[in-house]
Order: C-alpha cells, then structure tokens, then sequence
C-alpha cells in the first residue's frame, strides 16, 4: 500500500491524519510552516480558550504516538508529491483573513484578525473592531478583559448573525458581556477607510471617524487556493477537507476530515 499523503494541517483540521495510520495506512503529513495547528494556533490565543490550546497539543501527541511522518517546513508541489506515488492525497490548505480593498488597509494602524490574535503587543489601547462574527466578538472580549477599549463595526443589523451558527451559550455570553461592559457596536455600519485618527465608517447616521490606535478587521475567510485541479489532472484521488472545501469551524472541520479518512 503506497502512502496516503495530508497536506497540510492548515485550520482545525490536523485529524485525518489519525484515523488513517489507526487503519493500517502510511501518512506522510506536510507543513509549509514551523508550527503544526493553523487557525488552532491563533483560536487559542484568547485567555480563555485554553481548551482549543489543549486540542491542538492533543493531536501533535497522537501523531507522534501513531507515527505519522511530520515534514515541517516544507511545502507541498504536484512534482514533490509525484515523487512519492501516494494512492491519495487529503488537502487541507486552510483559510486566509478577508482584507476589504478600502484606503488605509496598508495603513500602520490596520491589523488582520489572525496578526492581533498572535501579536497582542501590537494592539493599541483604542481599537475599533471591524465585523462583529465569532472572531470579532471573541477578539473583542478578549481585548476589553485585557483593559482596552473596543467599539465593534457590524455591516449587518445584529452581530453574530452571520457565518457558520454560534451555540446559543456562547451567543448569549458575548452578547452579555458587551452589555456588561457597555461596548459599543455600531450595527449597518460599513468601513469606509483607516485614517491617522483612526476608522472612518458609514452607517444610517452618515459617515464618522472613530477615533483608534488599531484598526482590526475580521469579516470573514476565504479558502486558500487548492492544487487540487492539478492533481487530479495527475491521476490522483484527492480530498479537499476543512476550510480549503469549505470555510466552517473546529467542529465542521473534525467532522469532514474523519469521514473522509473513514473512506480511503
């Protein structure tokens, strides 16, 4: 039986790798990056997301029990996969931030979700949250039990309205917690631009600037691109799993990778 290669462990999804050794297959996993985990790195970044932390290094242990082939810091081609003749090749190349084409989204005060998840210190005091989903909101609590002050930009009428469905325990406690803290949201509110001062956004009063030292935007992923068409042209059987098939959440993504490692 020829190897069974994942590539790579890209957002949440680091689990087919398990089941597949588990049914006698050999796996060869590749990882462009120095770290295993994906968007488990960046999710568990908050103070109380230790379980998401827990879950990453769970699965780093039972690769290593189960002996999957771990090549990090190596990127994954068409040739260097021809090279090993797997009989199927699982992709899972995640998901990147969306960054609107707006006037200041290079400017020094603009921060991607994932870079203010992973570099706190660069957050100023004043931040203006841009999209009010699950990451925002999560960020944005976050941030205010931290100390900052946190205004939260949402295109829609209400936050957490959109993307894949947020338990109602988790909705209700970040709904609770912004009232608790008075944080304001600004709901049918578009950016419209970063500025020196700060967000200028417009909603159903008009356009306004909000003053800001950061700018984070969070509305939404999209997937990576896939080198599944050349793969296929190749000859080989291909999965696209997690956010590179569709973009979801820990559990959508644990839910795809087992049922398709379930059918090599």
């Amino acid at each position: 039986m020829g190897p069974a290669i994942r590539l790579p462990p890209r957002p949440r999804v680091l689990l087919p790798c398990l089941p597949t050794p588990q049914r006698g297959h050999k796996v060869t996993l590749f990882e462009k990056s120095d770290s295993l985990g994906g968007h488990l790195i960046s999710g568990g970044a908050h103070d109380f997301k230790s379980e998401v932390r827990e879950l990453n290094l769970w699965y780093q242990g039972e690769l290593r029990d189960w002996g999957v082939d771990v090549c990090m810091g190596v990127e994954a081609t068409p040739e260097l996969i021809d090279g090993l003749e797997p009989d199927a090749v699982i992709l899972a190349n995640g998901s990147s931030p969306v960054m609107p084409k707006i006037p200041g989204i290079d400017h020094p005060k603009t921060l991607g979700c994932i870079d203010a998840l992973l570099h706190e210190e660069r957050v100023g005091r004043r931040a203006v949250v841009v999209g009010g989903g699950l990451v925002g909101c999560e960020i944005s609590l976050d941030l205010i039990n931290k100390g900052h002050e946190v205004t939260i930009v949402e295109a829609l009428p209400g936050i957490l309205s959109s993307g894949p469905a947020v338990p109602l325990p988790n909705t209700m406690y970040l709904r609770d917690a912004f009232a608790l803290h008075k944080t304001p949201i600004l709901t049918n509110t578009r950016i419209a631009a970063v500025e020196d001062v700060g967000a200028v956004v417009e909603g159903p009063d008009g356009r306004q600037t909000l003053p800001a030292d950061t700018v984070i935007i969070a509305v939404g992923f999209r997937p990576n691109p896939s080198m599944a068409p050349d793969l296929r042209g190749c000859g080989y059987e291909v999965h696209e799993i997690g956010d590179e098939r569709h973009v979801g959440n820990i559990l959508t993504s644990i839910w795809d990778a087992y049922e398709v490692a379930h059918t090599l």
